[in-house]
């Protein structure tokens, strides 16, 4: 029993310590400042993906600064209120590769809109939005 209440308790000290919201090494200073450079290989803007058919969202992230992540967010660009997509991986790191796949349901023809978002910082207050439009496609 002793030893059930000790490992609970080591348990919540070790998920505390991995969810500090910041941690003292990470390098902030220029998070408002710096621009990230984005290399957005896949898809290209004005491309077709389709019906049932895997479109790739894939790139890299470079910043002078640690960022903390990305998104990707694609909607029909008729109502960019609704996600149809919607994926994140929340890694530290001052270079990113981002890698996503989404299976195009749409039997018609859809304008889509696909977002990146990368975090500068656990805020959401210093991303970088980047966007491409894409047709799903019969």
């Amino acid at each position: 029993m002793k030893i059930n209440i000790l490992a609970s308790y080591v348990l919540c000290i070790i998920l505390y310590s991995t969810c500090k919201k910041d941690n003292e090494d990470h390098d902030h200073d220029d998070d408002a400042t710096t621009k990230i450079s984005l290399n957005w290989t896949q898809p290209a803007d004005g491309s077709t993906v389709k019906f049932n058919d895997t479109l790739l969202i894939e790139g890299s992230a470079n910043n002078t600064t640690e960022m903390h992540g990305y998104e990707v967010v694609i909607t029909k660009a008729s109502d960019t209120t609704v996600s149809i997509f919607d994926e994140s991986d929340n890694l530290h790191s001052k270079a990113l590769i981002i890698s996503k796949k989404w299976k195009n349901g749409f039997s018609d023809s859809t304008k889509l809109i696909v977002k990146l978002r990368v975090a500068k910082d656990h805020s959401g207050k210093n991303n970088e939005v980047f966007k491409r439009t894409i047709w799903a496609v019969k």
